[in-house]
């Protein structure tokens, strides 16, 4: 048994097969969590960032991966999951059938002791075998964890009759619906040939944007379409992708970018044209993508973070995401979150100063 650590991106690159072997059977499996997924964050968001990903090997090969990097920080040296907050879900890939390699891990973490000051695993989801394993580790770290976010979502299994009957008792969705349709041609698809999914990706970021984040700037728009393009370069364009649009009289009035992975369909990025707001577009390809996860037989239809209404509308569950702060001893705790309070000040107050120019 031993440990390697994975410092480079061509070191990085030969882990793929191996990466999404191991997560088909680990405890937390899900799409932020493949070797694209990550490998497309890393390629965007990483140039500032430098890889410390660890891997536990033994005598059947790969058992366990930290994915780890070190964040650019100036203020202390601090250690977080690739994807950072990005990831919706994230957490150590460790097989189901062996939790204890997360003590293994950690026990390295813990020995590289002039490495960081502050380990930060953010949106662990509230079912890892992390939390169990953390209550363990007392003597060697100090820890904290917290409550980030709440993640609804539709549990399908066997209830594809029951919730295709719940979307029908939907009656201003199926208003919209029949709006549409009575003024013209309705088209619901999801975009197979890669080429016009990303023709259309940016006339979908410059939509979600401006509607979700409205003081993005250029080089912000760039890089979030950059991403996007990434993913539908290193995923399966078809399989792993669902582009979904909805057209009416050939003009597309709503389009979404999410995944399919494991038997669950990801709610991501959604963008509407508001010329045509009165019909509830967003809502009416929710309705229509929800209808195809079922039909498809998904054994889920995952909203991901936030509890907006238009969510709790549809969701019949709802899963809680963690995030796990690990420190050295007490006092290095005490310093690292003092650090962290006197920068949020002197953030708020440059902001205040700006806006009174």
């Amino acid at each position: 048994m031993e440990i390697k650590e994975i410092t480079t991106y061509e070191s990085f690159l030969q882990l793929h097969a191996d990466w999404n072997r191991l997560l088909e059977n680990a405890g937390t499996n899900n799409v932020f969590m493949t070797f694209e997924w990550q490998k497309s964050w890393w390629e965007c968001f990483g140039k500032d960032k430098r890889l410390r990903i660890l891997i536990l090997k033994e005598t059947d090969g790969i058992t366990a991966i930290a994915p780890l990097c070190h964040s650019a920080n100036k203020l202390f040296n601090r250690i977080i999951l690739i994807g950072g907050h990005r990831a919706d879900y994230n957490d150590f890939i460790i097989r189901k059938d062996n939790k204890c390699n997360y003590n293994i891990l950690l026990n390295y973490i813990h020995g590289m002791t002039n490495d960081w000051d502050e380990i930060l695993l953010e949106n662990i989801p509230e079912n890892s075998d992390l939390f169990d394993i953390i209550k363990d580790e007392r003597k060697r770290f100090f820890f904290k964890i917290e409550k980030i976010d709440t993640c609804p979502y539709i549990s399908i299994g066997n209830e594809q009759s029951h919730i295709l009957k719940q979307l029908a008792k939907k009656d201003s969705v199926r208003r919209k619906i029949k709006q549409l349709r009575k003024a013209g041609n309705l088209k619901f698809r999801h975009l197979s040939d890669k080429k016009e999914a990303e023709e259309s990706l940016g006339s979908l970021i410059r939509g979600y944007s401006k509607r979700y984040h409205p003081r993005s700037g250029g080089e912000k728009l760039q890089l979030e379409l950059l991403f996007h393009k990434k993913l539908l370069q290193n995923m399966d364009s078809i399989n792993g992708v669902k582009f979904s649009t909805l057209d009416l009289n050939g003009e597309r009035i709503a389009q979404h970018f999410g995944f399919s992975y494991n038997n669950v369909y990801y709610w991501v990025r959604p963008s509407f044209n508001e010329d045509y707001s009165r019909y509830s577009p967003g809502l009416v390809i929710l309705n229509f993508m929800i209808e195809y996860a079922v039909n498809e037989g998904f054994q889920e239809f995952d909203f991901l973070r936030g509890s907006e209404a238009f969510k709790l509308r549809f969701a019949n569950k709802e899963r809680v995401v963690m995030t796990v702060r690990l420190y050295k001893n007490y006092k290095k705790y005490l310093y690292i979150s003092s650090l962290i309070k006197l920068k949020q000040l002197f953030d708020s107050l440059r902001h205040y100063r700006l806006k009174q120019t």
